[in-house]
């Protein structure tokens, strides 16, 4: 009798494992047809469905520091979510001002999510083809019973959620695993970049960073070190809410200054084409913007 009970036993933990591969199966295989889906949506601008018979569509692809793509669907249901993870429909995009909540599994699409590190960068494509990056803020267990999802609309922010603990082997659990990065917005072709979920104004700041670089390949450690600077300015005033627009020589900042009235001009003294005492004192002959050194 005790074999036989054994020997149920083991058959039901074989059962109980194959249906658990099958899932993880589904899941990987979904995402190979919902990236195809997405190449195909990219291309016509409209939404394409992966499968004949599917209710839902991609809305986004997701490029997690390791260059791994998880590609995002319409729906946080969970039926949407055995096949990826999915969005909330709040009426926040890419970019924009509030909370754009992502949904996984953390046994499948969302299992990176435990190795996320404070400092690095998500990509988001959105259904335009525009990637907005993202840097990890914050990672927190939540009880969901006693700290309901609170959603903002001041300031653009990506949420990751999912189940935790990770590998947990039952799912459902009150506890979430929340990553939290904010935009910031670095374009990688491109000299500037704007972020657009400010309502405490707009922020400018001329001298160094994020012109190409392999333009300044001969040059010496002072551009680095001009660099590392102005990245982490952009960086905080972004994060405060800021609209940032930075310019790396001091004729490309006048020009823009005289289109774009702004709050306050971040300056600095030692320009790569011109002093920066001198560039605030041409400004002041047509604007009265605060100005600091």
């Amino acid at each position: 009798m005790r074999k036989l009970i054994a020997a149920a036993l083991l058959l039901g933990a074989i059962a109980v494992a194959a249906q658990g591969s099958w899932l993880q199966a589904k899941a990987w295989l979904a995402q190979w047809l919902i990236a195809d889906a997405w190449a195909e949506q990219l291309q016509a601008g409209a939404p394409s469905k992966p499968w004949p018979w599917a209710d839902t569509w991609p809305v986004a692809k997701l490029t997690t520091p390791d260059g791994e793509a998880r590609y995002v669907l319409d729906s946080v249901s969970g039926q949407a979510l055995a096949f990826g993870p999915g969005q909330l429909d709040n009426g926040v995009a890419p970019g924009q001002s509030g909370t754009l909540l992502l949904a996984g599994h953390q046994d499948s699409h969302f299992a990176f999510v435990e190795q996320l590190q404070t400092g690095q960068v998500l990509t988001l494509q959105d259904a335009s083809g525009r990637e907005y990056r993202y840097r990890v803020a914050t990672q927190r267990i939540v009880d969901s019973r006693k700290e309901p999802m609170v959603l903002q609309y001041d300031r653009a922010e990506l949420r990751l959620v999912t189940c935790y603990p990770f590998r947990a082997l039952t799912s459902g659990g009150p506890l979430r695993y929340v990553v939290t990065p904010g935009w910031r917005n670095l374009p990688r072709d491109c000299a500037y970049a704007r972020r657009d979920c400010a309502s405490l104004g707009e922020t400018a700041t001329i001298g160094g960073r994020f012109t190409d670089r392999a333009d300044h390949a001969g040059q010496d450690s002072d551009y680095r070190g001009r660099a590392a600077i102005a990245d982490a300015l952009v960086y905080a005033l972004g994060t405060e809410g800021f609209d940032v627009h930075w310019c790396a020589l001091a004729g490309d900042g006048m020009q823009w200054l005289r289109d774009n009235p702004v709050d306050l001009l971040v300056l600095d003294v030692g320009l790569p084409d011109e002093s920066g005492f001198e560039v605030c004192r041409r400004i002041r002959q047509f604007s009265a913007m605060r100005s600091c050194f």
